[in-house]
């Protein structure tokens, strides 16, 4: 597993222990949980983006497939 540094203020920090106290987590958790979603939401926009071009070029598509 890789570790990462990220350099945040001190109110950044206070801010994250609030966030993180809030929900029962430590700061770690905290932003493992935060990557973790950014990376699923990534993965999910850009499955939307896809069928929404593939579905409006659908006729496109089937006409140069011919």
């Amino acid at each position: 597993m890789i570790q990462l540094a990220i350099p945040l203020s001190e109110q950044d920090v206070e801010k994250l222990k609030e966030h993180a106290k809030h929900r029962g987590l430590s700061i770690e958790e905290l932003l493992v949980a935060a990557a973790q979603d950014l990376l699923s939401r990534s993965d999910d926009e850009f499955q939307r983006a896809m069928e929404y071009v593939l579905n409006k070029n659908e006729n496109l598509y089937v006409r140069l497939a011919e």
